[in-house]
């Protein structure tokens, strides 16, 4: 994360800190998406993902602090990321995309696979092994007898190295599904919309503190109960519940149906 976010506050600070109260080398500075995504492809020692800030922070491709990375051996200035052609240099623009990627059809269809690799079936042991998706041991949280246990070693000085090769590759997240078995797959749109209650009907939403009167609520457990499709307002819905596949009856702050 520090790696990505090296622009911004107060992860900058903390690079400095992390760096020996300096900025790190500028060769290994976050500096082009293109070449980033080349070494994680190709370099055994890359083991970066990309964060959360990758979908809704265009500002972490910007060097508006003005900090001076410095030159890379072939004198390029390190400053803004370089982004890829198709995002014309436009932080906004590249994030957009990236959301729209994740959101998407494809990323829901496959979401499962990643949690194997990263929570599932395929962290650890064999499994893992086989699928090319082993680390350092001292990343792995100790689980069963004969796993590296950091808090065991004796010698002050090889612990602290241990300590100090962790604080800089990180750690391995614990292993939330322990089953051998892959974990399901999301349930397709359609499907998930079968259930019969999605939002339930006396449950309140913030957006609007009054609650509508009694015959309000009469109104659309009676719209719900008949199963006969109701047009909703295009004022905000207060109340809302699923009567079949493609049928909801919703309740607005103005009591209509």
């Amino acid at each position: 994360m520090l790696h990505y976010l090296a622009r911004l506050a107060p992860y900058l600070e903390a690079n400095v800190e992390l760096h020996g109260r300096t900025l790190d080398h500028p060769e290994r500075v976050f500096y082009s998406l293109e070449q980033s995504f080349h070494n994680a492809l190709s370099d055994f020692s890359d083991i970066r993902e990309l964060t959360p800030e990758f979908y809704f922070l265009p500002e972490m491709f910007v060097n508006h602090n003005r900090c001076k990375f410095g030159q890379k051996q072939d004198g390029t200035v390190v400053n803004h990321v370089v982004l890829p052609a198709w995002a014309d240099q436009n932080a906004f623009k590249f994030v957009q995309v990236m959301r729209e990627g994740i959101e998407s059809q494809y990323v829901s269809n496959n979401l499962h696979t990643w949690i194997d690799y990263i929570f599932g079936c395929k962290q650890r042991d064999q499994e893992a092994v086989m699928s090319l998706n082993t680390f350092s041991k001292i990343t792995y949280a100790p689980e069963k007898e004969g796993d590296f246990d950091m808090s065991l070693v004796s010698d002050p000085t090889l612990k602290a190295a241990y300590e100090s090769q962790g604080y800089n590759y990180g750690q391995t997240p614990l292993q939330l599904f322990k089953s051998n078995e892959a974990h399901p797959p999301r349930k397709p749109m359609l499907e998930a919309l079968k259930s019969s209650l999605v939002v339930d009907i006396v449950a309140r939403l913030k957006v609007f503190k009054p609650v509508p009167n009694q015959e309000v609520l009469q109104r659309a457990n009676q719209a719900a109960q008949t199963g006969v499709q109701v047009p909703i307002s295009k004022e905000a819905i207060l109340f809302a519940k699923f009567i079949g596949e493609q049928k909801i009856v919703g309740a607005t702050k103005d009591g209509f149906l």
